[in-house]
């Protein structure tokens, strides 16, 4: 009778499942990559709808299809740093239409099966990268509008005890650029009359 131990097997085939079922729900973009050549190994259902390939597709291009040549000797670089210690950068990607979006790509390296590969998680980030730009802008518009109308403008963060004084600010209080700004400092430029409605 012939006996064979497959604790080990029904294990591998669970871990295998449980990264299925994970890939295959994930909303973020999963690859699998050679590492030598770039080629795509392997692709989740995220992957094809953000790229617009189908699997079969996506498995015949590289890392380079997806980012375009001018990027090539970059994407060369990014690699190797993703194989020797893990790599989390923003770059653009390429659907098949020839659309862009910027994406925040997180790869790691690994040997699976004897095979030296880079898996990367690829994030769409167009909208947050959006936000960040309309923020700056309105900020910036605040900004100059304040420096036009001749207004100072402060913050103090109460988690890191510091304070922010802009240019303007500064200048109406009579400080420098070199003044070290602290509360105290701050509550000796305040009224005394006004100084409770600060320190309660």
């Amino acid at each position: 009778i012939f006996t064979e131990d497959i604790t080990g097997l029904k294990k591998a085939e669970e871990v295998l499942r449980r990264y299925e079922l994970l890939a295959a729900h994930s909303r973020d973009i999963i690859l699998f990559v050679d590492r030598e050549s770039g080629r795509l190994l392997e692709a989740n259902a995220a992957a094809c709808q953000a790229y617009g390939y189908s699997r079969e597709e996506l498995l015949r291009l590289t890392v380079h299809d997806l980012r375009g040549s001018d990027a090539r000797l970059l994407t060369q670089d990014q690699m190797a740093q993703a194989d020797n210690q893990g790599i989390l950068f923003e770059t653009v990607h390429r659907r098949k239409d020839g659309s862009t979006f910027t994406a925040e790509v997180n790869s790691k390296g690994a040997v699976i099966g004897g095979r030296r590969m880079l898996l990367s998680v690829v994030r769409d980030i167009t909208e947050r990268k959006q936000a960040e730009q309309q923020l700056f802008q309105a900020n910036e518009m605040r900004r100059l509008a304040m420096e036009a109308a001749g207004l100072g403008a402060w913050e103090h963060n109460l988690l890191t005890d510091t304070i922010y004084w802009n240019q303007q600010c500064r200048q109406l209080f009579g400080m420098t650029k070199e003044t070290a700004i602290t509360f105290p400092v701050l509550l000796e430029r305040i009224h005394p009359l006004d100084r409770n409605d600060f320190t309660t």
